[in-house]
């Protein structure tokens, strides 16, 4: 079996798109399949991936790209908040931010379909030489976003209509709370090719049921293309949790709560969660201490008005540096997406490691509080609601009393989300197709 990934992001980097496919590329290896990656180049990227032996190709963006990424990359750095103190470290030179500033009101308003437009010509050139030189592949599974690896398998499809070809979509393309291109350009061209891709490829792979209801709601008539697929439980928090089972002693005389995942100012913003921490602090007899773990994008904390908090904000850090602060947290918070349809991959690992979880809420039907109904220690706060003295008196007992308590409750409802059954879904697509 040769199977051909594509997907912009692969090991080491730090996104849900990495670590999805690292760890099953690697389940796909021990089982004796044949696994070539074609990825991006990082900064960080190796050579290897530890101890396997699949083939990576990584491939540069054309010029563009490559500035694009000198310009944008963000240096590492700590952004502490305490009361209403602030202090970061700027990520850009003037030279930088002036070229950021020319991007972001030029190309950045013409670039289709998404920032790493300037890939796909490469790596097409990169697929096909790959081809020439080892022959064709059964399988090719493109991973989105960004929505380009599906357009460079679009274009394998087409040289070779043999080949079986699944579309992974972490996030949706033609319909999002981010939108990957200007969509006052391109919104019809967004749905016309995405309905393209999904009719011409074999099987296309969505998280949740809500997603693929709206697929269904848009495409009607590719229905039967559609499957869910659902976030995946990494093997290696598997690993690690039986390994550091210590570190979910705490003794601290304070609340330290984690956050690990993206910010945004639009569609993941904590304002709202720290503002009412900030005011149930007041009644409790021990501090808050709150980290957040990851990419910040375009929030800003100077929005912020805190005094009685501790509020800290880290880059993005390695998985095992992840876990560790996950695992010797108390508690762990999530702020829901602004749509019903979408589901934080992290919240398997939440759930997994058997901490209370906070989870803000903006809408009324929230899939993370959803998901969070199997979740014997979490509270949902969903700020839809008018009145928030309910959120507050919630939230006050939440921190007082459950976040003290280690209840004990079975994982097993988490299996589906294992990676074994994952394998076994997508292997479900391509298969029966091949014998």
């Amino acid at each position: 079996m040769k199977i051909l990934i594509i997907s912009y992001s692969f090991y080491p980097q730090l996104n849900p798109r990495a670590f999805r496919w690292t760890s099953i590329a690697r389940y796909w290896k021990e089982k004796g399949y044949d696994v070539t990656v074609v990825t991006n180049v990082n900064d960080a990227d190796s050579d290897s991936d530890e101890d396997n032996d699949y083939r990576i190709v990584r491939v540069p963006e054309n010029h563009f790209g490559r500035l694009r990424r000198k310009f944008s990359n963000k240096q590492n750095s700590q952004r502490n908040v305490i009361g209403n103190q602030y202090s970061y470290r700027s990520a850009l030179n003037p030279i930088k931010k002036l070229l950021k500033v020319i991007y972001q009101y030029t190309v950045k308003n013409c670039q289709w379909p998404d920032y790493a437009w300037s890939w796909i010509g490469p790596s097409k050139r990169a697929v096909l030489q790959l081809i020439r030189s080892n022959g064709e592949f059964d399988t090719v599974i493109s991973v989105s976003h960004p929505f380009s690896s599906h357009i460079i398998a679009k274009s394998l499809k087409k040289h070779y209509p043999d080949t079986i070809w699944i579309m992974d979509n972490g996030d949706p393309f033609c319909f999002n709370g981010v939108n990957p291109n200007n969509i006052s350009l391109y919104s019809g061209l967004n749905k016309k090719i995405e309905y393209q891709c999904i009719e011409e490829s074999d099987g296309f792979a969505v998280t949740t049921e809500e997603t693929k209801e709206e697929y269904i709601r848009l495409f009607p008539r590719l229905q039967d293309k559609v499957f869910v697929i659902p976030p995946l439980l990494n093997p290696e928090l598997e690993k690690f949790k039986e390994e550091n089972k210590l570190l979910n002693e705490s003794t601290r005389n304070f609340i330290r709560l984690v956050f690990v995942g993206t910010l945004y100012s639009d569609i993941r913003n904590p304002k709202n969660l720290l503002q009412i921490l900030d005011q149930v602090s007041r009644k409790l007899t021990k501090k808050i201490e709150v980290d957040f773990y990851g990419n910040i994008n375009d929030f800003d904390p100077n929005t912020l008005d805190i005094n009685n908090i501790k509020v800290s904000f880290f880059d993005s850090v390695s998985r095992q540096s992840a876990y560790q602060n996950m695992l010797e947290a108390d508690g762990l918070l999530n702020i829901g997406n602004d749509t019903s349809y979408q589901l934080p991959s992290k919240l398997i690992e939440y759930a997994f490691l058997e901490k209370p979880i906070l989870n803000i809420s903006s809408i009324t039907n929230d899939s993370s509080a959803r998901f969070l109904k199997n979740h014997t220690q979490s509270k949902t706060i969903n700020f839809a609601d008018e009145d928030h003295s309910k959120a507050l008196s919630d939230l006050e007992n939440f921190l007082n009393f459950k976040i003290k308590e280690e209840e004990n409750y079975s994982i097993e409802w988490l299996d589906t989300y294992r990676i074994g059954s994952i394998i076994e879904s997508y292997e479900s697509l391509f298969i029966k197709k091949l014998d």
